[in-house]
């Protein structure tokens, strides 16, 4: 086979920027816009969310319990919340125990919250199970422990919540988990017997609950987390993607406290409407991380010009020949005309 030349004539070099990069650049999009499935049942066939969402928690309702200073409980439908449940303004939380930019708000931004608006009770934050299990091998495991704990109570559950975030780096990586998640209920207060009875008679239907938690996400426009979707006394709703910081969910509420639409929000979408692009795919995402130089707030490398007007998202494997030529014998070519002028920002995904 004829080795590919590595060096560009003006034309090809015009021809390049003007219309492959464009056209490879959405057909990555295209790809990686594909929803979260369901994840597969033991026999191979796919669940379907059709559970119930109120079966997630066999306790019963009670919004008396304190936690940290605020009302906790439960929604009719079964879903954990926290603050006052006559908050004029409700935020449903997507996310996933594993997420690391979800751990992220939760020790950065959420106790802001908290202070701010929740115990303030201008907020209700409602809890909404969305393990991307394709990326977070733990992470189902670990939503169906926080359920088991549920069952004995709503502080309890928020306990085991905050333990889960605060120990991911821990148990994030483990073959076996449950070890620790068994701890982790412990410490929370929780009584073993039934935790242990929970984990192991009712993993279906746990299973089950939050399949259907992920696929209300979806239908909202939910893609990846950290994902809030806030809904004011008017009932509509706006989609906020990403580990923000504080100011932007103070904005977020603030306005809608106010009966104002949010500035720069995005509405959410409704059941008809396509999934949103993932936030690996937007600008917001494509901005540097200031704890990680060279990783962007989508946790992925990057290089090159974060504003360039060209974007390019490489999808790569290690082991694969072809990804080997390209890097040794493309990539060097491409990086001195286009990534190290600033015309093109180059991002690398496994």
């Amino acid at each position: 086979m004829r080795q590919i030349k590595t060096t560009f004539s003006a034309y090809h070099r015009t021809l390049f920027s003007s219309v492959l990069l464009p056209l490879l650049l959405m057909a990555f999009l295209v790809a990686g816009c594909a929803p979260i499935t369901p994840a597969a049942d033991p026999n191979g066939q796919a669940e379907t969310a059709t559970a119930d969402a109120g079966d997630s928690i066999d306790a019963p309702l009670s919004t008396t319990e304190t936690y940290q200073g605020m009302p906790v409980g439960f929604t009719p439908e079964g879903y954990p919340f926290r603050g006052d449940p006559n908050a004029p303004v409700t935020m449903y939380e997507y996310s996933d125990y594993e997420c690391p930019f979800c751990a992220r708000h939760f020790v950065q931004t959420e106790p802001a919250l908290n202070e701010a608006f929740v115990r303030t009770g201008q907020l209700r934050v409602i809890f909404r199970d969305f393990p991307i299990e394709q990326l977070h091998p733990n992470a189902f495991a670990a939503h169906i422990a926080s359920l088991c704990v549920a069952e004995q109570g709503a502080a309890l559950y928020w306990e085991m919540h905050s333990r889960l975030f605060q120990t991911q780096k821990e148990w994030a990586s483990l073959s076996d988990p449950l070890p620790v998640f068994e701890r982790l209920a412990g410490e929370s207060g929780a009584a073993l017997e039934p935790y242990r009875d929970c984990m192991e008679t009712k993993q279906d239907a746990k299973r089950a609950a939050i399949n259907a938690a992920i696929a209300e996400g979806q239908r909202a426009g939910v893609s990846g987390t950290p994902s809030f979707n806030f809904i004011g006394t008017d009932g509509q709703a706006y989609l906020l993607v990403g580990a923000q910081p504080y100011e932007r969910f103070a904005a977020f509420v603030e306005a809608l406290v106010a009966g104002e639409e949010p500035l720069g929000a995005e509405r959410a979408s409704g059941a008809e409407q396509e999934v949103q692009i993932p936030f690996w795919a937007t600008r917001e995402g494509w901005q540097p991380d200031p704890d990680r130089p060279g990783v962007n707030m989508a946790g992925d490398w990057y290089r090159g010009n974060v504003n360039a007007k060209v974007v390019v998202i490489e999808f790569s494997d290690f082991q694969c020949p072809f990804c080997r030529r390209h890097a040794t014998q493309t990539q060097p070519a491409l990086d001195e005309e286009f990534v190290d002028t600033g015309e093109v920002l180059w991002i690398f995904k496994h």
